[in-house]
């Protein structure tokens, strides 16, 4: 069965594989990047990243429709 969560042991073991992503997410709606961003410095699991709510969840415009892409 997949999940997306596993244990701490499971975790330790993969630290070092490449294909595994580890992503902080901690988030405080109301400051979006501040308070995330300040626990993550006092402490994260190694080679953990952290995503700016106010970058990596924005998504680029789409190129206007024009008559020619429409036909």
């Amino acid at each position: 069965m997949f999940t997306t969560l596993i244990g701490t042991s499971d975790l330790a073991a993969r630290l070092d594989d490449p294909s595994v992503a580890i992503v902080d997410v901690r988030h405080d709606l109301a400051q979006p990047d501040d308070w995330g961003m300040s626990q993550f410095r006092l402490g994260h699991i190694p080679g953990a990243r952290f995503p700016r709510m106010s970058t990596a969840t924005c998504l680029r415009p789409r190129p206007a429709a024009t008559d020619a892409t429409l036909s």
